[in-house]
Order: structure tokens, then C-alpha cells, then sequence
């Protein structure tokens, strides 16, 4: 149980991990959109007039900064996220560890039920030998007849 636990949690952690990827290249994307309006090109590829507008080129380049630094904050997420996921996948490894030590007590305490029964068995089995009658008393009389 604790196993599945572990990976329930690695695998969130690795959701969220490429949840910060598909945001990070979103992000990426709109970076080289705006700066692609900043050099005139249209986003079909094509030149746009070239007429310049200041006000409008500060706002792009504010925005192209502020992207910028989300993808600086995002890093340092990821550093977080990328330290829980190894702190998990450590924790994963000892769960599967302790699964692997239970499985194999399980086992040797099925093996010595295993030798137990055998042993009952095998006791039994001698016990109604001893007790019937035939091969085991002709051998006592055949071995007194010769005294």
C-alpha cells in the first residue's frame, strides 16, 4: 500500500512537472510572438508597415520582460519540484525495498509452514505404520523364528 502511495505521488509530481513544461513553452511561444511584432514581422510571416509606434514598443518590450522573468520564476519552481520528485523517487525506492523484504518473509514463512506439514504428514504416516498389522510383524516373527 505504501508502494502505490509513493507512486501516486511521483506521478503527480511528474503531472505537475510537465504541466510547468507545457507553460514554460506556451510562454516561449509568446516571447518570440512579441518579438516578432517588435521587428515588423506578421505572424503569417510576412512584413508589416513599417511605421513605429514608442508607446507601443515600451508596452511590448515591458510585456517581453515580464514573460522573461515568469520563465526565471518558473525555473525556480521547477528546482522545487525537481528536489520533491528525487526526495519521492528516494522514498519509492525504499517502499518497493520494504515490499521486496515482505514478500520474501511471506515466503520462507510459507516454506517452514510448508516443512511443518510434511513433518505432520510424514508423522502420521508412521504412526498408522507402526500400528497395522503385517510386513513389520512378519519380519519380528521371521527374525525371532531364527533365534
Amino acid at each position: 500500500m505504501r508502494e502505490r502511495e509513493a507512486q501516486r505521488r511521483v506521478g503527480a509530481v511528474m503531472a505537475e512537472l510537465a504541466r510547468l513544461d507545457q507553460v514554460d513553452e506556451a510562454t516561449r511561444a509568446e516571447i518570440a510572438r512579441q518579438q516578432r511584432t517588435l521587428t515588423g514581422v506578421s505572424p503569417d510571416g510576412s512584413t508589416a508597415p513599417t511605421t513605429i509606434d514608442a508607446a507601443h514598443l515600451s508596452r511590448v518590450r515591458a510585456f517581453i520582460g515580464h514573460l522573461q522573468r515568469e520563465l526565471i520564476s518558473s525555473a525556480a519552481v521547477r528546482a522545487e519540484w525537481n528536489q520533491r520528485l528525487d526526495a519521492l523517487r528516494t522514498e519509492l525506492q525504499h517502499a518497493r525495498q520494504q515490499v521486496k523484504v515482505l514478500e520474501k518473509l511471506r515466503e520462507r514463512r510459507l516454506e517452514e509452514h510448508h516443512v511443518a506439514v510434511n513433518r505432520y504428514e510424514q508423522a502420521l504416516t508412521d504412526e498408522a505404520a507402526r500400528r497395522l498389522p503385517g510386513e513389520s510383524d512378519d519380519i519380528e516373527l521371521e527374525a525371532a523364528r531364527d533365534e
